[in-house]
């Protein structure tokens, strides 16, 4: 499992990145993010996900399956895969 590293920020339009972000998780192989604690979130929010995808050290590509799940206030439910 590669680690990677997540950047939110409050801006429905922004591009978070590792220079520009509000909340960062760096290094996690798995987690679930419940951003109803996060109220500077709550009129809208974006999400890049960073995940390694070439091994620098022996010159390879990394095979990696990335899954995310949306769960909304209302209990619906948007899967993006």
């Amino acid at each position: 499992m590669v680690p990677m590293d997540i950047y939110i920020t409050n801006d429905v339009l922004a591009d978070p990145n590792q220079f520009s972000y509000q909340v960062a998780f760096k290094g996690v192989n798995a987690t679930l993010i419940d951003t109803s604690a996060m109220t500077f979130l709550a009129d809208g929010f974006s999400v890049t996900v960073y995940i390694p995808a070439v091994d620098e050290l022996n010159n390879e590509l990394i095979n990696n399956e990335f899954l995310v799940s949306y769960e909304m206030v209302d209990g619906s439910n948007v899967n993006v895969q």
